[in-house]
Order: C-alpha cells, then sequence, then structure tokens
C-alpha cells in the first residue's frame, strides 16, 4: 500500500512539475493565431463571381511602392467565400514601424512595433483579376460606413489619442483607441452617417455586423494581357 501511495506522490508531482514549466514556457506575447489568423470569407453577391475567381490569395508586400509582394496564403474560391489560414510573420516581413501609421500626436506605447497589412487578390488561372475589401454595404450607410484592414505586429502596442483637422468648411476629429495582440489584429475604420467629419479607429474582437467582403471586379480580361503575381 505504501509502494502505491508513493506513486501516486510521484505521479502528482510530476503533473504539478510539467504543468509549471508549460505555464512558464509559454510567452505571453506570443500570436494570436486563433484570433484572425483564419478567414472564412464570405463575398457578397459571390455565386454570381463562382465561374469568374478560381482563387483567392493572401498578398504582403515588403516596401511602400508595392513593388516586391509575397503570397503568403491561397484558398479556392467556391460557393460564393473562401478560406484562409494565414502564417506567423517573421521580421524580415514586416517592412514598416507603426509610428509610420498614425499621427504623430497620437500615443503609441512601443513605436518600434512592426507591422505589415493583409492584402486580398481575386484570381483567375493563375492571374490577378479584381481585389477584395472589407466593408459594409455602400447602399445601406444608416448605421454609417465601416471597412476594416488585417495588421500583423511582432508585439502588443496600443495607440491612443484624438487628432483634429481644420479645413474652410469643418472640423474634421479622428479618435484612435486600438490595442494591436502580436500576431493577425483586425482595425476597423468608421464614420458615422450624420457626422462624417467624425471618424474612429479600433481593434475589433469580432468581425462589425453587416461587413462583408467586395470584389472590386468589373471585367475579366485574357490572362495574357494581364501582369502575373
Amino acid at each position: 500500500m505504501r509502494t502505491i501511495a508513493n506513486m501516486k506522490i510521484a505521479f502528482n508531482t510530476l503533473t504539478i512539475i510539467i504543468t509549471t514549466f508549460l505555464f512558464f514556457s509559454c510567452n505571453q506575447d506570443d500570436p494570436n493565431l486563433f484570433d484572425y489568423s483564419k478567414i472564412e470569407g464570405t463575398v457578397n453577391n459571390g455565386t454570381y463571381y463562382n465561374n469568374q475567381i478560381d482563387s483567392v490569395y493572401g498578398v504582403i508586400y515588403y516596401d511602400y511602392i508595392v513593388n516586391k509582394s509575397e503570397v503568403i496564403a491561397k484558398s479556392k474560391f467556391q460557393n460564393g467565400g473562401f478560406y484562409l489560414n494565414l502564417p506567423i510573420l517573421t521580421e524580415d516581413k514586416l517592412y514598416c514601424t507603426i509610428d509610420t501609421l498614425f499621427p504623430k500626436s497620437i500615443v503609441i506605447s512601443d513605436k518600434s512595433t512592426k507591422i505589415n497589412f493583409l492584402y486580398l487578390r481575386c484570381m483567375s488561372m493563375g492571374y490577378k483579376i479584381g481585389d477584395l475589401f472589407l466593408h459594409n454595404a455602400v447602399d445601406r450607410l444608416d448605421s454609417g460606413y465601416i471597412e476594416c484592414d488585417y495588421i500583423y505586429c511582432n508585439k502588443s502596442v496600443s495607440v491612443k489619442g484624438t487628432t483634429r483637422e481644420v479645413n474652410n468648411l469643418y472640423t474634421i476629429t479622428t479618435n484612435y483607441d486600438l490595442t494591436f495582440k502580436k500576431g493577425w489584429n483586425l482595425m476597423t475604420r468608421s464614420a458615422s452617417i450624420l457626422n462624417f467629419d467624425r471618424k474612429t479607429y479600433l481593434t475589433s474582437n469580432d468581425l462589425p455586423t453587416g461587413v462583408i467582403w467586395y470584389p472590386s471586379i468589373l471585367f475579366i480580361i485574357e490572362p495574357v494581357r494581364q501582369k502575373k503575381l
């Protein structure tokens, strides 16, 4: 009986040691890939594009003039939608620091934070035929206008503050209340239908109501006349 009791004590002790090791070995600033690394996208009037779009590419750029790009995720386009699984981005894929994105008067907790944006491309037979943008319906702006961007950060950072831009007609007030986590984040930009001179930037835990993917495709051009990614 004493042997069994000793075995139980040893097992419980080992369990505690393993649990403690796993807890402290997990970096609290590890990428939160479960947040926005998986995009299950529904395209507005998507079934109409089933015969035009055959796939969707997730693309990042390496410079401001967007001459150098890389496809980081691919998905088949079917049933009017797509599914992308975004990877962790290494430091060499983050081309700018977060302070270049916002006005100088805004308070940024760590200006050395490196970022990059995600762009979605509509593809046909390996050629780009358009882009996808995430926003609410432009013909139903009763709740205001909302557009969203996917942003990758190499560390957690907050962006807070208010700016006011005065012109001859009115003053544009923009509020920033953003808390980015390490990994992929969803940033929303919104303006009230009654007060388009008041804008708000937020990070969202959920996709805003009424927001859906909209393609920019107007027509199909023959692949030989298009630029391949």
